[in-house]
């Protein structure tokens, strides 16, 4: 049987890396340079982790639901590589919505003087994080290849619908939230925000390659 040729190239071309660390270095830049309203912040400085914090979650997010769809074309297809995919987009997924939540709670220190409050938007992105650890745990625990395919695909469409509630109507639904309901921003800022959120899903294309590069070796028997 001859080795699939795709396992022996790197999964991301070198110049596309290099344009990715560019935008999102550019992006972080701009981040920190671009003038903040004078109103409306506990702290103007502090404020700007939201450039991050935002598309960091939005990112996290779309992973999640990539994750969903890459669980149920294995269900269909029975792909080792459906289920590679869904894998690395669930792990990927949980690393984006970890470094939300820390630079969320940069933000809240900066403007509501403690770190952590069990805000709705902080309550709901916990159990986000919980359910998808669990789906690692769970995953692991699992010996038997085909049975851990299946089982984990069943896991990561059965928790979509719970991640898309915590993060979209829960905290719009709470009747108290320290969150802002509109934000003091201008076309401007957001610009800066969507920007740093294009880089964040250039992230994640990249994490997920990498993962379905791995898998190819593993499949193949051979190193890039």
């Amino acid at each position: 049987m001859s080795a699939d040729p795709s396992a022996a190239k790197p999964p991301v071309a070198p110049l596309a890396l290099l344009v990715l660390g560019l935008w999102i270095t550019g992006a972080a830049i701009w981040s920190f340079a671009v003038p903040m309203p004078q109103g409306g912040f506990r702290d103007i400085e502090g404020y700007r982790a939201v450039f991050f914090h935002v598309p960091l979650a939005w990112a996290g997010c779309v992973a999640f639901l990539v994750a969903a769809w890459q669980a149920a074309r294995f269900l269909l297809t029975r792909q080792p590589l459906a289920d590679a995919a869904a894998c690395g987009a669930a792990e990927s997924g949980l690393v984006l919505c970890l470094l939300a939540t820390l630079t969320g709670m940069i933000f809240a220190q900066s403007q509501w003087g403690k770190a952590w409050n069990w805000d709705p938007r902080q309550t709901s992105i916990f159990f986000v994080l919980l359910i998808y650890a669990a789906y690692l745990v769970f995953r692991q625990a699992v010996d038997d290849e085909a049975l851990r395919g299946r089982l984990s695909a069943s896991y990561l469409l059965l928790a979509v619908l719970p991640m898309l509630w915590l993060v979209a109507v829960f905290p719009r639904t709470a009747p108290v939230s320290l969150h802002p309901e509109k934000a003091p921003f201008d076309p401007l800022h957001w610009r800066v925000m969507f920007t740093n959120f294009a880089g964040m899903l250039g992230l994640l294309t990249v994490l997920l390659r990498y993962h379905l590069g791995i898998a190819r070796v593993r499949a193949a028997g051979e190193r890039w």
